[in-house]
Order: C-alpha cells, then sequence, then structure tokens
C-alpha cells in the first residue's frame, strides 16, 4: 500500500467551543513525524500540528483541538500533512468544514 494521509474527521465540537480533526498515516509506521492540520478559506490560514506516533498498523496523528474563535464563520477546506525524516510530505485530500 502506498503511503497515504487520510484525514478521518474535522468537525465543530458539539459545545461549539472549537474545531476538532483526527487523521492517519496509511502504509507508514513510524515515530518521527509531523502531522500538520491546515485550514483555509480564502486567504485566511489557520494551522496546528501534532506528533505521528506508530500504532500497530499506521502512523496516528491523533485528534487536535482548535479554539473556535481563530475560525471565521463559513466554509473552511480541511487537509493534513505529514512530514518526517522518511517523508518529505504526504498530504491528504481536502475535506469541507462549516463553521456556524
Amino acid at each position: 500500500m502506498p503511503p497515504e494521509a487520510v484525514l478521518v474527521f474535522a468537525s465543530v465540537d458539539a459545545d461549539g467551543a472549537a474545531v476538532s480533526a483526527s487523521a492517519y498515516i496509511a502504509g507508514v509506521i513510524e515515530n518521527d513525524g509531523v502531522c500538520t492540520f491546515t485550514f483555509t478559506a480564502g486567504d485566511a490560514v489557520v494551522t496546528t500540528t501534532s506528533d505521528g506516533l506508530a500504532d500497530r498498523a499506521t502512523t496516528s496523528c491523533g485528534t487536535v483541538q482548535v479554539p473556535i474563535g481563530q475560525f471565521t464563520s463559513g466554509t473552511w477546506d480541511a487537509t493534513v500533512s505529514y512530514s518526517s525524516p522518511t517523508f518529505s510530505e504526504l498530504v491528504s485530500a481536502s475535506s469541507p468544514l462549516e463553521i456556524p
């Protein structure tokens, strides 16, 4: 299986206080990479990172939370990218995210 960054979900939390996102890296099992979650809407960009951690079959990016105050209302695009000493950059497909 070729290595692939997979965005599991990106959504506004039930309490409306934050945006949560989760991802994993398929085809890669290692501990020394960084996952970068990027949210874009026009010229606005919000990013946050997490450490990639090896699990049984993938590299997990875990779940990140970003305060809702960093976003404006509207449709955003969410992606995750992964880089490590082994991989220069793997980028997921984008997923739409509605901010109320």
